[in-house]
């Protein structure tokens, strides 16, 4: 029996291939019920059986029509936090996201392939969260964007460290510092998505990409730890990173937060609550 969550609809759209529809709630962004829904999830598909050496299949993709993946981080639950001062549940937010990512990254080691599905706009977090994957598959004509240094902190769950593995440490340095918005087209381009398809085609991408990979799944998960090898990313390096994160939300001005405020109230018009 497939689980039921408040904010994911999950699926098995071939055996062993699980697809979760991030459903969310108001601002499709990652609120910590969808961080613990995603992370049961995780472990669902982790528990099953694996069937004569085929790897079980983690997809994540935004809600049909929505044309929205996820818009990243709870910036409401961040300024809220710090005008209580409440470092400890910033910290504590940044590792669930920290805690995700690295179960993403290292899903291989357990014959696990973790899979996005970008079937809408992606910033931040929501960006980051596809990065960790095995396989990105980008739908065409939606945009993606690390924004933000336009805030006064940076994207702090792996973004650098997952980039940096696609294209390089200076092209990784330039998009984050950046903040600008990209087409999926132009980042495929870049390399940093495996498949570019037409708008709602991600998951006939995704059944291809199975098929191809079951015919000989050993061949590809050895060559996933080959290509690891030289961008090995620790827990310890994320943490360290969220610590750093940590210290840059902590220290935003006056203004950033209005600007911050701002962007809220526009996430607020797209949101259905």
């Amino acid at each position: 029996m497939l689980p039921i969550y408040k904010q994911l609809k999950v699926k098995e759209i071939e055996d062993n291939v699980f697809i979760g529809e991030m459903k969310i709630k108001g601002r499709k962004n990652f609120n910590i019920e969808l961080l613990n829904d995603i992370t049961d999830f995780f472990m669902f598909v982790f528990q099953q059986e694996n069937h004569n050496n085929e790897n079980r299949f983690f997809v994540l993709k935004g809600e049909e029509g929505s044309g929205i993946f996820n818009i990243g981080g709870d910036l409401s639950l961040f300024l809220g936090l710090l005008e209580n001062k409440d470092i400890l549940a910033l910290q504590q937010y940044g590792r669930k996201c920290v805690d995700l990512i690295y179960k993403s990254m290292n899903a291989k080691n357990s014959n696990m392939t973790t899979v996005s599905i970008i079937n809408g706009d992606a910033y931040g977090g929501g960006f980051e969260s596809a990065l960790a994957c095995d396989i990105i598959i980008a739908e065409k004509g939606f945009n993606i964007s690390l924004p933000e240094i336009r805030y006064g902190f940076f994207p702090g769950m792996g973004a650098f460290e997952l980039l940096s593995k696609r294209v390089g440490f200076v092209k990784a340095k330039e998009l984050i510092m950046s903040g600008k918005r990209y087409s999926t087209d132009e980042l495929f381009e870049l390399g940093i998505f495996d498949y570019l398809v037409e708008k709602g085609k991600g998951e006939e991408e995704l059944l291809k990409v199975v098929k191809k990979e079951r015919a000989n799944q050993v061949t590809y998960n050895s060559l996933r730890k080959v290509f690891d090898k030289g961008y090995e990313v620790s827990y310890q390096d994320l943490i360290q990173t969220l610590d750093l994160w940590v210290d840059s939300i902590l220290h935003i001005s006056e203004h950033n937060k209005a600007q911050i405020k701002k962007v809220l109230r526009v996430q607020d018009k797209k949101a259905t609550w």
